[in-house]
């Protein structure tokens, strides 16, 4: 029998199975680079070994996407990121900076 998770333990636990998936390197192929197969195994064989932690992750990677589009830096190290049901922009619009002096 297994215990019951709580919440917050859930939350806590996902979130630093976040950081330590990053901080080892994972990281899918950007999109438009013809490699969108792997792009989708990556996210799909984390999904399989947990979904919540493949939510995160799919969010961070998008949002990573999105900057090397726009032209932006990628994060700096432990800089975690998420973009979900996005649209494109408006074309001719600019992106928003998203911190002090960043793109």
């Amino acid at each position: 029998m297994t215990a019951i998770e709580r919440p917050g333990e859930s939350i806590a636990r996902t979130a630093a199975a976040l950081t330590r998936l990053l901080d080892d390197g994972w990281s899918p192929p950007l999109p438009g680079a013809g490699r969108t197969a792997q792009r989708w195994a990556a996210l799909r064989d984390l999904g399989e070994r947990d979904l919540p932690l493949a939510r995160l992750a799919e969010g961070h990677a998008d949002a990573v996407a999105i900057l090397a589009e726009l032209g932006c830096p990628a994060p700096a190290a432990g800089e975690r990121l998420g973009v979900w049901a996005a649209e494109p922009r408006p074309a001719g619009s600019r992106p928003a900076a998203r911190t002090a002096g960043g793109c």
